[in-house]
């Protein structure tokens, strides 16, 4: 027997809506009793969902280790990293990154240590002799000769010299003819990494937030 339907606006007789009553109180007792003799079941999927959960987020925590140091597009810091930019941290309360950092970049005092600085710097891949060090910017050197007309012979010029045109009367003991060419120096002519566009050592980059894993997952 099901529920008996209806016609809107009829009207309906009080054995059909007794009806019904009892069909919906019959289905919830079914309902509760299926869901209670199913209980013990249900709570063994839900426990191994958990379980399974705790199994992969465990799985995530081993792909990274602590001290990892990993580039993030995330303006926020993700749970269990810190910002690469060079902070002070007291080792009793980051023992896990302490045990792996150690004092590399630096230290106070016995209390303390320095996360890695990688603000506005990149990373480089170490040899034996600059591992865990700083570098230093550098730039190729900068090489060239000129030579003016009547010193040892006609102008010349090389490396990031240039001659150019006609200079005029020099003095100070040169020869005072026009025909002293105006020497120029450009360092782009000499290595295209110099430009006139550019006031800091910057190779190409994107810029990111460099992030340390301080701990293995969860409160210490």
């Amino acid at each position: 027997m099901g529920l008996i339907e209806f016609s809107y606006g009829s009207v309906a007789s009080s054995k059909d809506v007794n009806s019904n009553f009892k069909y919906l109180e019959n289905e919830i007792v079914n309902l509760s009793q299926t869901l209670s003799n199913n209980m013990d079941s249900i709570a063994q999927s839900v426990t191994s969902i958990y379980t399974a959960i705790d199994i992969i987020n465990g799985y995530r925590s081993s792909f990274i280790d602590v001290g990892m140091i990993i580039p993030s597009v995330q303006s926020d810091i993700p749970e269990d990293f810190l910002l690469c930019d060079g902070s002070v941290l007291l080792r009793e309360e980051f023992p896990e990154l302490f045990r792996v950092i150690g004092t590399n970049f630096g230290s106070d005092d016995s209390a303390n240590f320095y996360l890695p600085d990688l603000v506005n710097k990149t990373l480089w891949g170490a040899d034996s002799e600059n591992y865990l060090s700083y570098l230093t910017s550098k730039l190729p050197n900068i090489k060239g000769q000129f030579r003016l007309a009547g010193t040892e012979g006609a102008s010349a010029v090389s490396g990031a010299f240039a001659s150019g045109k006609k200079g005029g009367s020099w003095g100070h003991g040169h020869d005072r003819s026009s025909s002293n060419p105006l020497m120029t120096f450009d360092a782009s002519t000499y290595n295209e990494i110099y430009s006139d566009d550019c006031n800091i050592v910057q190779p190409p980059a994107l810029a990111l937030n460099f992030i340390i894993k301080f701990r293995t997952g969860g409160e210490e």
